[in-house]
Protein backbone atom coordinates (compact mmCIF):
# COMPACT_ATOMS: atom_id res chain seq x y z
CA UNK A 1 0.00 0.00 0.00
CA UNK A 2 1.39 3.31 -0.99
CA UNK A 3 2.53 5.49 1.92
CA UNK A 4 -0.02 8.21 1.55
CA UNK A 5 -2.52 6.08 1.99
CA UNK A 6 -0.94 4.37 5.36
CA UNK A 7 -0.38 7.59 6.29
CA UNK A 8 -3.99 8.92 5.98
CA UNK A 9 -5.62 5.61 7.92
CA UNK A 10 -3.23 6.51 10.45
CA UNK A 11 -4.58 9.90 10.81
CA UNK A 12 -7.97 8.70 10.31
CA UNK A 13 -7.72 6.31 13.34
CA UNK A 14 -5.97 8.91 15.47
CA UNK A 15 -8.01 11.79 14.72
CA UNK A 16 -11.54 9.41 15.16
CA UNK A 17 -10.19 8.67 19.14
CA UNK A 18 -9.62 12.47 19.55
CA UNK A 19 -12.56 13.30 18.20
CA UNK A 20 -14.77 11.29 20.52
CA UNK A 21 -12.35 11.80 23.19
CA UNK A 22 -13.37 15.62 23.02
CA UNK A 23 -16.62 15.67 23.37
CA UNK A 24 -16.85 12.10 26.11
CA UNK A 25 -14.17 13.63 28.58
CA UNK A 26 -16.51 12.86 31.74
CA UNK A 27 -19.75 11.31 32.21
CA UNK A 28 -22.02 12.19 35.33
CA UNK A 29 -24.38 9.73 37.24
CA UNK A 30 -26.84 10.17 39.94
CA UNK A 31 -25.56 7.54 43.19
CA UNK A 32 -27.18 7.36 46.93
CA UNK A 33 -25.33 7.23 49.98
CA UNK A 34 -25.43 3.64 51.61
CA UNK A 35 -24.29 4.25 54.91
CA UNK A 36 -25.31 6.90 57.99
CA UNK A 37 -22.97 9.29 57.89
CA UNK A 38 -19.99 9.24 54.79
CA UNK A 39 -17.39 12.30 55.13
CA UNK A 40 -16.54 13.58 51.39
CA UNK A 41 -12.19 14.27 51.86
CA UNK A 42 -10.37 16.28 49.39
CA UNK A 43 -8.18 13.26 48.10
CA UNK A 44 -8.77 10.08 47.45
CA UNK A 45 -7.55 9.05 51.13
CA UNK A 46 -8.56 8.14 54.39
CA UNK A 47 -6.49 10.91 56.25
CA UNK A 48 -7.46 13.78 53.45
CA UNK A 49 -9.30 16.87 54.38
CA UNK A 50 -13.02 16.26 54.91
CA UNK A 51 -14.90 18.75 52.94
CA UNK A 52 -18.11 18.00 54.41
CA UNK A 53 -20.39 15.05 54.99
CA UNK A 54 -23.11 13.16 53.42
CA UNK A 55 -25.80 10.72 55.00
CA UNK A 56 -27.71 8.05 54.51
CA UNK A 57 -29.87 7.96 51.55
CA UNK A 58 -28.76 11.26 50.18
CA UNK A 59 -28.70 11.77 46.68
CA UNK A 60 -25.42 12.66 45.08
CA UNK A 61 -23.80 13.36 41.88
CA UNK A 62 -20.54 11.73 40.66
CA UNK A 63 -18.24 12.89 37.98
CA UNK A 64 -15.99 10.27 36.25
CA UNK A 65 -13.45 12.20 33.92
CA UNK A 66 -11.56 10.60 31.86
CA UNK A 67 -8.82 13.56 31.97
CA UNK A 68 -8.56 13.39 35.67
CA UNK A 69 -8.49 9.34 36.64
CA UNK A 70 -9.57 8.81 40.32
CA UNK A 71 -7.85 6.39 42.58
CA UNK A 72 -9.57 2.73 42.18
CA UNK A 73 -12.10 2.65 44.63
CA UNK A 74 -12.63 6.18 44.91
CA UNK A 75 -15.16 8.01 43.62
CA UNK A 76 -15.56 12.42 42.79
CA UNK A 77 -18.68 13.54 44.37
CA UNK A 78 -19.73 16.98 42.66
CA UNK A 79 -23.29 17.57 44.46
CA UNK A 80 -23.90 18.17 47.89
CA UNK A 81 -20.82 18.88 48.79
CA UNK A 82 -17.25 18.62 46.65
CA UNK A 83 -14.84 16.31 47.05
CA UNK A 84 -14.01 12.13 47.12
CA UNK A 85 -15.42 9.55 48.54
CA UNK A 86 -15.63 5.42 48.53
CA UNK A 87 -17.58 3.66 46.04
CA UNK A 88 -18.34 0.67 49.05
CA UNK A 89 -20.37 3.49 50.16
CA UNK A 90 -22.35 4.17 47.59
CA UNK A 91 -25.99 2.56 45.89
CA UNK A 92 -27.24 2.76 42.49
CA UNK A 93 -31.10 4.24 42.14
CA UNK A 94 -32.34 0.77 41.25
CA UNK A 95 -30.88 -0.33 44.59
CA UNK A 96 -32.22 2.22 46.69
CA UNK A 97 -35.50 1.84 44.91
CA UNK A 98 -35.29 -1.86 46.43
CA UNK A 99 -34.86 -0.11 49.76
CA UNK A 100 -37.83 2.22 49.53
CA UNK A 101 -40.22 -0.44 48.62
CA UNK A 102 -38.06 -3.39 51.00
CA UNK A 103 -38.59 -0.62 54.21
CA UNK A 104 -41.41 1.03 52.72
CA UNK A 105 -40.29 4.33 52.21
CA UNK A 106 -42.02 7.08 49.94
CA UNK A 107 -39.47 6.85 46.85
CA UNK A 108 -37.40 10.28 46.05
CA UNK A 109 -38.75 10.37 42.28
CA UNK A 110 -42.65 11.09 44.03
CA UNK A 111 -41.60 14.21 46.10
CA UNK A 112 -41.51 17.30 45.05
CA UNK A 113 -38.32 18.18 42.78
CA UNK A 114 -37.48 22.23 42.79
CA UNK A 115 -34.41 21.22 41.50
CA UNK A 116 -33.01 19.68 38.47
CA UNK A 117 -29.31 18.78 36.79
CA UNK A 118 -28.99 19.33 33.07
CA UNK A 119 -25.89 19.20 31.16
CA UNK A 120 -25.49 22.39 28.53
CA UNK A 121 -23.14 23.88 26.08
CA UNK A 122 -21.76 27.37 26.40
CA UNK A 123 -22.71 30.14 24.38
CA UNK A 124 -20.03 32.66 24.16
CA UNK A 125 -16.39 32.87 23.16
CA UNK A 126 -15.14 33.10 27.00
CA UNK A 127 -18.30 32.18 29.82
CA UNK A 128 -16.93 33.44 33.53
CA UNK A 129 -17.72 31.39 36.70
CA UNK A 130 -17.72 33.69 39.59
CA UNK A 131 -17.70 32.27 42.95
CA UNK A 132 -20.73 33.80 43.70
CA UNK A 133 -23.98 34.77 41.49
CA UNK A 134 -23.13 38.49 41.35
CA UNK A 135 -20.41 40.04 38.78
CA UNK A 136 -18.17 41.77 41.03
CA UNK A 137 -17.41 38.13 43.04
CA UNK A 138 -14.01 36.58 41.92
CA UNK A 139 -13.64 34.42 38.86
CA UNK A 140 -13.69 30.92 39.48
CA UNK A 141 -12.87 30.26 36.27
CA UNK A 142 -13.66 30.54 32.07
CA UNK A 143 -15.13 27.90 30.01
CA UNK A 144 -14.74 28.44 26.19
CA UNK A 145 -17.81 28.16 23.54
CA UNK A 146 -19.30 25.05 23.08
CA UNK A 147 -18.00 23.30 26.12
CA UNK A 148 -19.93 20.94 28.62
CA UNK A 149 -21.39 22.00 31.45
CA UNK A 150 -23.11 20.04 34.26
CA UNK A 151 -25.98 22.77 35.99
CA UNK A 152 -27.93 22.60 38.65
CA UNK A 153 -30.81 24.74 38.13
CA UNK A 154 -33.81 26.09 40.24
CA UNK A 155 -37.07 25.21 38.84
CA UNK A 156 -38.91 27.45 40.83
CA UNK A 157 -37.02 30.71 39.82
CA UNK A 158 -36.72 29.86 35.56
CA UNK A 159 -35.93 32.99 34.96
CA UNK A 160 -33.37 33.49 37.49
CA UNK A 161 -29.95 35.65 36.09
CA UNK A 162 -27.45 32.95 37.42
CA UNK A 163 -27.66 29.19 37.48
CA UNK A 164 -24.84 26.86 39.68
CA UNK A 165 -22.46 25.01 37.71
CA UNK A 166 -21.43 22.00 39.19
CA UNK A 167 -18.61 20.66 36.15
CA UNK A 168 -16.07 21.36 35.27
CA UNK A 169 -15.79 24.20 37.30
CA UNK A 170 -17.57 25.16 40.62
CA UNK A 171 -19.13 28.06 41.36
CA UNK A 172 -22.55 30.28 39.05
CA UNK A 173 -22.68 31.02 35.66
CA UNK A 174 -25.20 33.79 33.76
CA UNK A 175 -28.19 31.94 32.29
CA UNK A 176 -27.38 34.20 29.10
CA UNK A 177 -24.27 32.64 28.61
CA UNK A 178 -26.03 28.96 27.95
CA UNK A 179 -27.26 27.41 25.22
CA UNK A 180 -30.86 25.88 27.07
CA UNK A 181 -32.04 24.43 23.42
CA UNK A 182 -30.46 20.77 23.08
CA UNK A 183 -29.34 22.30 19.70
CA UNK A 184 -25.69 20.64 19.75
CA UNK A 185 -25.17 18.51 16.59
CA UNK A 186 -24.34 20.41 13.28
CA UNK A 187 -25.04 19.21 9.64
CA UNK A 188 -23.39 21.49 7.06
CA UNK A 189 -24.47 21.59 3.26
CA UNK A 190 -21.92 22.89 1.26
CA UNK A 191 -21.48 24.09 -2.47
CA UNK A 192 -17.88 24.91 -3.83
CA UNK A 193 -16.28 26.67 -7.32
CA UNK A 194 -12.93 26.08 -7.80
CA UNK A 195 -11.44 29.62 -8.78
CA UNK A 196 -7.83 28.12 -9.26
CA UNK A 197 -7.29 24.87 -11.05
CA UNK A 198 -3.44 23.77 -11.76
CA UNK A 199 -3.47 19.91 -12.80
CA UNK A 200 -0.71 17.75 -11.34
CA UNK A 201 0.11 16.10 -13.91
CA UNK A 202 2.48 18.95 -15.98
CA UNK A 203 0.85 17.69 -19.55
CA UNK A 204 -2.99 18.81 -18.93
CA UNK A 205 -4.40 22.01 -18.26
CA UNK A 206 -7.58 22.94 -16.84
CA UNK A 207 -10.79 22.51 -19.42
CA UNK A 208 -13.84 23.76 -17.17
CA UNK A 209 -13.32 25.18 -13.33
CA UNK A 210 -14.25 22.13 -11.04
CA UNK A 211 -16.94 22.46 -8.79
CA UNK A 212 -19.12 19.73 -6.72
CA UNK A 213 -20.20 20.05 -2.89
CA UNK A 214 -19.79 18.46 0.53
CA UNK A 215 -21.69 17.52 3.50
CA UNK A 216 -20.03 17.57 7.34
CA UNK A 217 -21.52 16.39 10.46
CA UNK A 218 -20.60 16.92 14.25
CA UNK A 219 -21.31 18.69 17.36
CA UNK A 220 -20.56 22.27 17.58
CA UNK A 221 -17.42 21.96 20.25
CA UNK A 222 -16.01 19.18 18.19
CA UNK A 223 -12.38 19.72 17.35
CA UNK A 224 -12.29 17.12 14.57
CA UNK A 225 -15.46 16.41 12.21
CA UNK A 226 -15.82 14.31 9.71
CA UNK A 227 -17.35 14.66 6.25
CA UNK A 228 -18.08 13.34 2.72
CA UNK A 229 -17.49 15.26 -1.05
CA UNK A 230 -17.85 15.07 -4.35
CA UNK A 231 -15.65 16.97 -6.81
CA UNK A 232 -16.39 17.07 -10.92
CA UNK A 233 -13.63 18.43 -12.72
CA UNK A 234 -12.41 18.53 -16.61
CA UNK A 235 -9.01 19.05 -17.81
CA UNK A 236 -7.01 18.56 -21.69
CA UNK A 237 -3.90 17.89 -23.21
CA UNK A 238 -3.95 19.33 -26.85
CA UNK A 239 -6.88 16.84 -28.31
CA UNK A 240 -7.27 14.74 -25.44
CA UNK A 241 -10.08 15.51 -22.69
CA UNK A 242 -10.16 14.13 -19.02
CA UNK A 243 -13.06 14.19 -17.21
CA UNK A 244 -13.05 12.67 -13.61
CA UNK A 245 -15.21 12.63 -10.70
CA UNK A 246 -13.70 12.19 -6.89
CA UNK A 247 -16.25 10.82 -4.43
CA UNK A 248 -13.85 11.40 -0.68
CA UNK A 249 -14.16 11.18 2.81
CA UNK A 250 -12.25 14.17 4.92
CA UNK A 251 -11.81 14.78 8.52
CA UNK A 252 -11.75 18.58 9.48
CA UNK A 253 -9.42 19.50 11.93
CA UNK A 254 -10.51 23.07 13.49
CA UNK A 255 -7.37 24.57 14.32
CA UNK A 256 -8.44 28.03 15.53
CA UNK A 257 -11.88 29.00 16.15
CA UNK A 258 -12.04 33.27 17.02
CA UNK A 259 -15.19 35.82 17.60
CA UNK A 260 -17.84 33.18 19.23
CA UNK A 261 -16.96 30.51 16.04
CA UNK A 262 -17.96 32.87 13.55
CA UNK A 263 -14.60 32.52 12.10
CA UNK A 264 -13.16 29.03 11.48
CA UNK A 265 -9.43 27.86 10.58
CA UNK A 266 -9.31 24.12 9.70
CA UNK A 267 -6.91 21.68 8.01
CA UNK A 268 -8.46 18.93 5.56
CA UNK A 269 -7.09 15.21 5.19
CA UNK A 270 -8.35 12.12 3.72
CA UNK A 271 -9.12 9.65 1.37
CA UNK A 272 -11.48 9.10 -1.45
CA UNK A 273 -12.08 6.96 -4.71
CA UNK A 274 -12.01 8.46 -8.38
CA UNK A 275 -13.13 7.46 -12.14
CA UNK A 276 -12.01 9.13 -14.87
CA UNK A 277 -12.99 9.31 -19.03
CA UNK A 278 -10.22 9.75 -21.40
CA UNK A 279 -11.41 10.53 -25.03
CA UNK A 280 -10.11 12.33 -28.14
CA UNK A 281 -12.36 15.34 -28.52
CA UNK A 282 -10.89 16.61 -31.83
CA UNK A 283 -11.70 13.17 -33.61
CA UNK A 284 -14.66 11.79 -31.63
CA UNK A 285 -15.83 9.40 -35.18
CA UNK A 286 -13.19 7.34 -35.15
CA UNK A 287 -13.63 5.16 -32.33
CA UNK A 288 -10.98 2.57 -33.79
CA UNK A 289 -8.23 4.84 -33.41
CA UNK A 290 -9.11 6.68 -30.55
CA UNK A 291 -11.98 4.89 -28.12
CA UNK A 292 -13.05 6.40 -24.99
CA UNK A 293 -10.83 5.10 -22.52
CA UNK A 294 -12.30 4.80 -18.81
CA UNK A 295 -10.11 3.29 -15.27
CA UNK A 296 -10.61 4.19 -11.55
CA UNK A 297 -8.56 4.41 -8.53
CA UNK A 298 -8.18 5.47 -4.58
CA UNK A 299 -7.39 9.19 -3.35
CA UNK A 300 -5.52 11.18 -0.87
CA UNK A 301 -6.41 14.88 -0.24
CA UNK A 302 -5.27 17.51 1.68
CA UNK A 303 -5.64 21.28 2.44
CA UNK A 304 -6.92 23.76 4.68
CA UNK A 305 -9.30 26.89 4.68
CA UNK A 306 -10.92 29.11 6.65
CA UNK A 307 -15.57 29.55 6.72
CA UNK A 308 -16.62 32.63 8.01
CA UNK A 309 -20.35 32.20 9.33
CA UNK A 310 -23.33 34.45 10.08
CA UNK A 311 -26.61 33.30 10.71
CA UNK A 312 -26.84 29.75 9.52
CA UNK A 313 -25.10 30.42 6.08
CA UNK A 314 -20.92 30.41 5.49
CA UNK A 315 -18.45 31.60 3.48
CA UNK A 316 -15.42 29.56 3.00
CA UNK A 317 -11.85 29.51 1.15
CA UNK A 318 -9.83 26.57 0.48
CA UNK A 319 -7.03 24.78 -0.49
CA UNK A 320 -7.43 21.59 -1.70
CA UNK A 321 -4.64 19.25 -3.02
CA UNK A 322 -5.76 15.54 -4.38
CA UNK A 323 -3.71 12.95 -6.35
CA UNK A 324 -3.82 9.23 -6.68
CA UNK A 325 -1.27 7.28 -5.10
CA UNK A 326 -0.17 5.94 -8.61
CA UNK A 327 -0.55 6.82 -12.34
CA UNK A 328 -3.69 6.06 -14.07
CA UNK A 329 -3.20 4.14 -16.71
CA UNK A 330 -5.62 4.46 -19.91
CA UNK A 331 -5.98 1.43 -22.45
CA UNK A 332 -4.05 -1.52 -22.46
CA UNK A 333 -0.72 -2.73 -23.49
CA UNK A 334 -0.43 -2.09 -27.09
CA UNK A 335 0.40 -4.82 -29.01
CA UNK A 336 2.49 -5.27 -32.45
CA UNK A 337 0.07 -3.89 -35.31
CA UNK A 338 -2.43 -2.33 -33.02
CA UNK A 339 -2.91 1.17 -33.80
CA UNK A 340 -4.00 2.40 -30.12
CA UNK A 341 -2.32 3.49 -27.69
CA UNK A 342 -1.98 3.27 -23.96
CA UNK A 343 -1.61 6.91 -21.51
CA UNK A 344 -0.47 6.95 -18.24
CA UNK A 345 -0.77 10.13 -16.17
CA UNK A 346 -1.30 11.29 -12.30
CA UNK A 347 -5.43 12.64 -12.34
CA UNK A 348 -4.89 15.00 -9.13
CA UNK A 349 -4.90 18.42 -9.13
CA UNK A 350 -3.88 22.00 -6.54
CA UNK A 351 -7.20 23.52 -6.36
CA UNK A 352 -8.45 27.05 -4.09
CA UNK A 353 -12.02 26.62 -3.81
CA UNK A 354 -14.72 28.92 -2.50
CA UNK A 355 -17.59 27.68 -0.58
CA UNK A 356 -20.86 29.00 0.37
CA UNK A 357 -23.72 26.26 2.15
CA UNK A 358 -26.21 26.21 5.13
CA UNK A 359 -25.96 24.84 8.53
CA UNK A 360 -28.68 23.13 9.99
CA UNK A 361 -28.92 22.92 14.27
CA UNK A 362 -30.81 20.19 15.83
Amino acid sequence: MHHYVKAALVFFLLSASFLFAQNSNWTYKTMFVKDGEVKVRAEENENAKVTGKVYYLDKVIIVKDERLPVRFGWARIVFPVRGFLPVSSLITPEEKRTLDIRFGNKPQEELKQNREIVVRTCKNEFNFVRTLPFNASPTAGILKEGETVLLLVEKDIPDALWVKSLYPLAGFIKRDDINWEKKNFVLSLGFFYSALDVPYEKNLQKKKNPMGGFITFGRANWLVTPGIGVLFSQSHSGMFLLKTQLYSFFLNVHVLRLFSNHLDFFGTLGGGYWQASFENFKYPNIPEYYPLLKTKGFAYLSGGGFDINFWNLFLGVQYLFWNSPKEAVFGDEPKPGDLTMQYKLFPGANLINVAIGYRINF
